[in-house]
């Protein structure tokens, strides 16, 4: 497992204890971490569970077997839930897909209706 960078420690620490899923507000991993950055606030892609280039952060839930499933910036939400229950969740993103999508419905209205559903 690698070491988190020491700023995201805290949340490590926090999603070590998280077993299943977990919903946290952007405040309330401020908070852990000493503030996030201006770009947690405008871009899903910093929560990307992807370790490669700039995303360090993502050692803090991705070392302890969590995803990131769902992130709301309008809300400051973001919903991490283990591994076990990502087939799970993907099943259910692709049935309530299926069941909204409708003729002429653009990817990106579909694309923010699903992430408001999984929070």
């Amino acid at each position: 497992m690698v070491k988190p960078e020491p700023e995201h420690e805290p949340l490590s620490r926090h999603l070590s204890a998280v077993s299943d899923a977990v919903v946290m507000t952007f405040d309330e991993i401020s908070r852990l971490v000493g503030g996030l950055p201006p770009s947690a606030f405008r871009y899903p892609a910093w929560w990307a569970n992807d370790l490669g280039g700039r995303h360090e952060q993502a050692h803090a839930w991705l070392d302890h077997g969590l995803r990131v499933v769902a992130v709301d910036l309008d809300r400051q939400v973001v919903r991490f839930s283990s591994d076990q229950n990502r087939e799970a969740t993907e099943t259910i993103q692709r049935s309530k897909t299926r069941a909204r999508t409708r003729p002429g419905a653009s990817s990106r209205s579909r694309n923010v209706a699903l992430w408001k559903d999984r929070l």
